[in-house]
């Protein structure tokens, strides 16, 4: 079930996106995070995700198919008392744009 004006069904998390995109029937996505942590309270996390769709199984596994996609983020993070508080910085070649991210609480 989505929530009007905020979640889609099949809604899933890609870093680097600003807004919502749709993908074929077919995806696969893979992410890393890397994480620093200094004065016990400080993070910078250096993120990157792939993921490749497809409207059908044989073109998937193509060599022709061009759908790679690709996003990073750059992101510092602080623990505070009211839960984590996050910024980040981030691209993909999705929406070929920078974009930032300001985020309160714990992700759910």
């Amino acid at each position: 079930m989505a929530i009007p004006g905020r979640l889609l069904d099949g809604q899933i998390p890609f870093v680097g996106l600003n807004t919502a995109s749709t993908v074929g029937p077919l995806f696969t996505s893979a992410g890393l995070e890397t994480r620093v942590t200094f004065a016990s309270k400080h993070n910078i996390s250096l993120l990157a995700q792939v993921g490749r769709t497809s409207t059908d199984f044989k073109e998937y596994f193509s060599a022709e198919n061009k759908s790679l996609l690709c996003g990073v983020a750059l992101q510092y993070a602080i623990q505070t008392i009211a839960g984590p508080v996050k910024f980040d910085v981030h691209w993909s070649n999705i929406n070929k744009a920078f974009g930032a991210y300001l985020s309160l609480g714990l992700d759910f």
